[in-house]
């Protein structure tokens, strides 16, 4: 697994440490974007926490936002 996801996350650490430069519209100067990421390995119920959503047998599906029975 470390081999798959070092370059994911030696890029992550570059974006949160020395960020990128660009000019937005309207704008003489440039500005540096830093990246901040939020990964947090949780099982299927906890996500639907953090994310602010019903779990799959909540009254109202993840997905489909018609009322269901429980």
């Amino acid at each position: 697994m470390d081999l798959y996801f070092k370059p994911f996350v030696d890029d992550l650490r570059d974006l949160h440490e020395n960020g990128f430069d660009c000019l937005p519209p309207d704008f003489d100067a440039s500005i540096t974007v830093t990246v901040h990421t939020f990964l947090a390995p949780v099982d299927s119920v906890e996500r639907c926490s953090l994310q602010n959503v019903h779990q799959y047998n909540g009254e109202y599906a993840r997905i489909v936002y018609a009322q269901g029975k429980q």
